[in-house]
């Protein structure tokens, strides 16, 4: 609940800011613009209290702007897709001779669309969601001799854990050129916070 309220908060203060923007920019994104971004994030919703990330969570997505003119030229809509994949793991011990570790990998397939305001011919704002499919693999380990346990408990969460992923954020992307830029990303989902490089094409 927290981090919703946080997540909303942030989305009014950036579309607030951009009413103190009286240029016409909806050539920072527009239909028919393509953007490939590549990010990686901090922190994570995926894994429970006391998990560890192995692997932070990584992204790569692809949007393309279908509708623009929105809010006096400056608006847009854009969709696309994306792939998200992220590892953690959890280590404990139930005795000093006996210690044991779960081991996570997530692998996120989904579509996403924004909806974009432009602040300047630079600076792109914008606020979506993402529905997809996330690929939960599991694995057991242990230092006892018989690891039946272990082999049964991968096999099974692997098959009963996957589910249907939703996420929300804001964000903003800087561009530095006509075609390379830099984003950042607050939300509910793959992670708290990503960072990352975007490619306009």
């Amino acid at each position: 609940m927290i981090m919703k309220k946080n997540v909303l908060a942030a989305l009014m203060f950036v579309f607030l800011l951009g009413s103190t923007f009286k240029v016409n920019a909806q050539e920072v994104f527009g239909k028919g613009d393509n953007v490939i971004s590549v990010g990686v994030g901090i922190g994570s919703h995926l894994s429970g209290s006391g998990f560890k990330n192995t692997i932070p969570p990584l992204s790569i997505s692809w949007e393309h702007g279908v509708v623009d003119g929105l809010f006096g030229g400056n608006g847009a809509i854009g969709v696309g897709a994306f792939i998200g994949y992220s590892a953690s793991k959890y280590e404990g011990k139930y005795w000093s001779n006996y210690s044991y570790e779960y081991k996570y990998t997530y692998l996120i397939i989904g579509a996403k669309g924004n909806l974009h305001y432009g602040f300047s011919s630079k600076w792109d704002g914008y606020a979506g969601v993402s529905l997809g499919y996330d690929i939960i693999n599991a694995t057991y380990s242990d230092n006892l001799k018989d690891n039946s346990f272990g082999n049964s408990f991968s096999k099974a969460v692997a098959a009963e854990s996957s589910e249907v992923f939703f996420a929300f954020n804001v964000g903003t992307r800087y561009q530095f050129s006509d075609q390379w830029g830099a984003f950042a990303e607050l939300g509910y989902g793959l992670a708290i916070l990503q960072l990352g490089v975007s490619y306009k094409f």
